[in-house]
């Protein structure tokens, strides 16, 4: 799903530096960018990035490394590599207590590492592991246009999607009807169970069920995420919902490459809804044709008007 601080420490040029707190986490935090920063930190930190540092704005003074290591922390960080040697000679165990008691990695650096060659090795590593993971999405939906044009079904196209992410997938459209769902979904629907309303007259028609989910109520406490299914005009047709785990982050915020992947999921699960509605609107269109001609006195075979309207499933004539 992205790439995690476990990953990019894993980086040769890495290989020295030692991890000081929140050691157990590193592989569920993801990082997208690397930077060089000193104090103060005000607003230049953006989320998920890794940032390097001397210290040389903290030294001996204990308050100022705090606030230093709270604003990174605050930042939405990924983590923070001290150099250690000139300007900070060890990290204070107070700065370890706080950042083990907020899940935030501290990280030490040997001083003779380069910042540049660091970043070098860190930048690396990212654009490699975008280019592979924007190839494995475009092949996710190349699959799903094989599926669609081999008239599978949308619970198949489920099946593809959580193979994929790795988490329970169910395919609803804008009145909250199920039109699909993952094998493994059950625990998905029994949290979705609480969210079920009745359907209006109009929606009845043509379903299979009479319920469907309120997509509105739906709360990130649930652990349910949403993706909106939109058509090349940008209407939505649909969402797809899906399960994201509180284990993996306390907050339902995905990366950019977790959006990039949804888009590349969502553009190719629209096709259904596209040619579902393309289906109704040919079926609405002839039978507006039919009741036309019958009024206008077209047809004088009953027998022929009989055969038309079973045909468009017009089921209110009778002889």
């Amino acid at each position: 799903m992205w790439l995690s601080m476990k990953d990019v420490l894993d980086t040769e040029i890495l290989s020295p530096a030692k991890v000081r707190t929140a050691i157990h986490r590193l592989e569920n935090i993801p990082v997208e960018w690397v930077s060089v920063m000193e104090y103060p930190v005000e607003d230049y930190i953006r989320k998920n990035e890794f940032v390097l540092s001397t210290g040389i704005g903290c030294h001996e003074d204990i308050d100022v490394f705090r606030n230093f290591v709270l604003d990174v922390l605050h930042s939405g960080a990924s983590a923070l590599a001290i150099a250690l040697g000139r300007y900070i000679k060890e990290i204070p165990m107070e700065i370890i207590h706080l950042a083990e008691k907020h899940g935030f990695p501290i990280i030490e650096l040997p001083w003779n590492i380069r910042f540049s060659d660091i970043v070098q090795a860190v930048l690396s590593r990212l654009n490699h592991w975008h280019t592979h993971t924007m190839n494995h999405y475009e092949k996710i939906q190349k699959e799903l246009l094989h599926l669609f044009l081999s008239d599978g079904t949308l619970s198949q196209a489920a099946d593809i999607i959580e193979q994929q992410i790795g988490t329970p997938v169910v395919i609803v459209d804008v009145h909250g009807v199920v039109k699909g769902k993952s094998k493994n979904s059950d625990s998905l629907m029994m949290k979705l169970e609480s969210h079920v309303r009745s359907l209006s007259y109009h929606e009845v028609l043509d379903r299979s069920n009479n319920y469907a989910i309120d997509i509105d109520s739906l709360d990130v406490t649930d652990s349910i995420l949403q993706a909106s299914i939109r058509t090349t005009n940008q209407k939505t047709n649909g969402f797809l919902l899906f399960e994201y785990s509180k284990a993996v982050r306390s907050d339902p915020v995905i990366t950019k490459e977790q959006q990039y992947m949804l888009e590349y999921i969502t553009t190719a699960v629209s096709l259904w809804f596209q040619k579902e509605m393309a289906i109704k609107e040919t079926e609405w269109r002839l039978k507006d044709d039919f009741v036309w001609s019958l009024a206008s006195g077209e047809y004088h075979s009953w027998d022929y008007i009989l055969s038309r309207a079973k045909s468009l499933y017009i089921c209110s004539l009778k002889s």
